[in-house]
């Protein structure tokens, strides 16, 4: 304390407290933020030691602060420290403090378990981060620190790193391989003032679009352009003026040697004149901004950004857009998005060039590990080029060849073997994401298709649908939306010139044929319907209605006839017979189920055959005609045995025999969970089950 009172603080950290506790900034409150950190921050940049401070908030944010200034001198396992404090702007200090270390070359970074406890911390803030905007910077910091990893294991022996890299995005140019056509194309749209002025980068996740925005971050396109990145997941969910406010962020750090311009109280206007003042300011060059995820733009259509992107876009020469994601920007619902595309041109990001792909198998790798020509060759016929899977077997292969130092056919035989038992978390995500009729018609595509070289149509799609009683009756127009959109996943293709299709990729056709069969998705599906199957209760007032709906068709018949009364009990049994078969059977719903939004759907398990179904279905009949009988015999019972010429003792008997029979067949259909379950090997569902077919 001594010595924070030779320095001055001691003053200023308690009115730093007393403000604090006053007020409740958050870090997206950049410029108040910015108002009361500066000052702070230049005068114990001017310290050549640490200030010794309490631990309070504003002690804290004093030591960050001069951590942040004087990153070599750092104190690193502080920051990781303070990471998760309870205070926001602690934390978000904190960032700030441990990103300017990211700039040094530090000694500490070669300590291996000092490095894996900064990035386990960084990883678990983020996971816990609340504040969109410190969440937004931790996602920043993480690739970096995964670039420093190289760095820091130098010292390690050859070949103890496997080179490849599956999962997150290129940052290092020398694991960046192909899409030189994709470059050109976008560097040629940015010099020619006038021309297009927006692209879109669109394709299946995992084909390397993020990438290609990383490559431009770096400087692809030299010193005349200013490219400024934006993860729009880093913003997802926050509210408009987060996302502004995080949109001038990036744009300040990327041209922070040519504007200090700063904006207030954020809003679409004032970010579009900071805009402006930006442009102005870096005179001939331009201005490209690289919007990652651009799915989730949708979130501030409304707010009218759209409309002051497109006026901006019209108006300024200097400014480019780059979207990337994972489906076409027309997709969005924003009018004002669609008088964008006519400035924007679409390019797919797909597979690699064959040769590209062999260079990505073959370069990071060296002289460590061979890969001859068939092997490399085995593994295209494999993966199709495609840059994900392709580093998946190679990740897997390396681990393999690494002793021999040469990668053999059966290398990649186990490796497929691997991948079949423990595929990518990606490719299940993506199966999962998929509907019932494209999950469908994907799996009769894997089985029918041998190999690579035979190509399947949609009519020979729907008769194996049918031969193996897949309960769901998809037509030819389900069959081609189905395939279209397996096609834009990348997972099939269109033979040019036809209506046939094939798996581009024969490693994910052997998993969907393996381990998604027909079958399987049927009996899935069953479970999933019976499990929202409706109960008993449910069933019996659907079967009330019916019950009434029959009394009075047999009303009206009785009526047209006679009142004897075996003319009645005939018409009690044909007329819910009738009844049953004609529309449960033939239709699947009866008056009673459409009246309740209940559907029947076939049940799982095995079917109980024809003659069993009708024997249960003319069971269940009878239990129409024994209501019906008991509420005659209850409405007719003063006179029940002038019909019947029995006696009083004998009609009561007869009464009770029939509630005891109704009763016994309610219990058994509660335990067979309703009326309907069992009939026709069918079960009944809300109607909403259904509509995802």
């Amino acid at each position: 304390m001594t010595e924070a009172k030779n320095n001055g603080l001691s003053d200023s950290v308690a009115a730093l407290d007393n403000k604090l506790a006053s007020s409740q900034l958050k870090p997206e409150d950049v410029e108040e933020v910015s108002d009361l950190l500066t000052p702070i921050e230049r005068k114990v940049a001017a310290l050549d030691a640490p200030p010794d401070v309490p631990e309070s908030p504003a002690g804290k944010l004093f030591k960050l602060l001069w951590c942040k200034t004087h990153p070599v001198e750092a104190d690193l396992r502080l920051i990781l420290r303070l990471m998760p404090d309870s205070s926001p702007l602690v934390r978000y200090t904190a960032t700030q403090a441990f990103k300017s270390t990211l700039d040094v070359a530090l000694d500490r970074w070669s300590d291996p378990k000092f490095s894996i406890a900064a990035s386990e911390r960084v990883t678990e803030c983020a996971r816990q981060e609340s504040s969109p905007l410190i969440s937004y910077e931790l996602d920043q910091i993480r690739p970096r620190l995964l670039d420093a990893t190289p760095k820091r294991r130098r010292s390690r022996p050859k070949m103890a790193q496997n080179p490849y890299i599956v999962g997150p995005p290129i940052r290092d140019s020398k694991g960046f391989f192909g899409r030189q056509d994709i470059l050109d194309r976008l560097r040629k749209m940015v010099a020619s003032h006038g021309g297009m002025r927006a692209a879109v980068l669109y394709g299946a996740r995992r084909t390397g679009k993020t990438s290609i925005l990383f490559r431009i971050e770096a400087g692809e396109f030299g010193d005349s352009v200013v490219p400024v990145y934006l993860d729009m997941q880093g913003v997802a969910g926050s509210p408009l003026g987060t996302f502004l406010r995080i949109l001038v962020r990036v744009i300040r750090k990327a041209a922070a040697d040519l504007t200090d311009l700063a904006v207030g109280d954020p809003d679409v206007i004032s970010v579009r004149e900071y805009i402006e003042s930006t442009l102005h300011r870096l005179g001939t060059k331009s201005l490209l901004l690289l919007i990652d995820e651009f799915e989730l733009l949708e979130a501030y259509l409304s707010s009218g950004f759209a409309a002051q992107l497109q006026s901006l876009l019209d108006v300024s020469p200097n400014l480019f857009i780059i979207f990337a994601g994972s489906r076409k920007l027309e997709s969005l619902r924003g009018g004002a998005f669609s008088n964008l595309l006519d400035s924007a041109t679409y390019i797919k990001i797909s597979f690699l060039d064959r040769n590209d792909a062999t260079r990505m198998i073959t370069e990071p790798i060296g002289d460590a590990i061979s890969f001859p020509p068939e092997v490399v060759e085995k593994i295209l016929t494999l993966t199709n080029a495609h840059p994900f899977y392709t580093q998946l077997m190679c990740l897997s292969i390396f681990d393999l060849a690494l002793k021999s130092g040469k990668a053999t056919p059966e290398n990649v035989d186990e490796a497929v073997g691997r991948f079949l038992q423990n595929p990518a978390p990606h490719m299940i995500l993506t199966w999962n994401a998929m509907r019932l009729g494209e999950a469908a018609v994907g799996s009769t595509v894997a089985l029918l298709q041998s190999g690579d070289s035979q190509w399947v149509t949609p009519i020979v799609i729907a008769m194996r649908l049918h031969t193996e009683r897949f309960p769901v009756d998809l037509t030819a127009a389900d069959i081609q939306r189905a395939l279209a959109s397996l096609c834009d996943i990348d997972w099939i293709e269109q033979r040019r010139g036809g209506g046939e299709y094939r798996f581009t990729m024969e490693l994910v056709r052997r998993w969907v044929s393996e381990n998604r069969s027909i079958s399987y998705l049927a009996s899935k599906h069953q479970e999933e319907l019976a499990a929202r199957a409706v109960g008993f209760w449910k069933q019996r007032s659907a079967s009330l209605i019916d019950w009434i709906v029959c009394g009075l068709l047999m009303t009206s018949a009785a009526n047209a006839t006679s009142w004897d009364p075996f003319p009645q009990i005939l018409l009690a049994f044909m007329v819910p017979l009738a009844f049953l078969m004609i529309l449960l059977f033939a239709g699947r719903a009866t008056a009673g189920m459409f009246v309740l939004r209940l559907r029947s759907a076939p049940a799982p398990g095995k079917s109980l055959g024809k003659g069993r179904t009708a024997i249960l279905g003319f069971a269940y009949t009878i239990r129409f005609f024994v209501e019906f009988a008991l509420f005659k015999f209850i409405v007719t019972l003063p006179h029940s045995w002038r019909y019947i010429g029995f006696g009083r003792l004998s009609v009561a008997v007869m009464l009770a025999a029939l509630v005891a029979l109704d009763q016994v067949m309610m219990l058994r259909g509660s335990r067979h969970r309703g009326l309907y379950d069992k009939m026709a090997g069918t079960m009944v569902v809300p109607s909403e089950a259904l509509t995802s077919w």
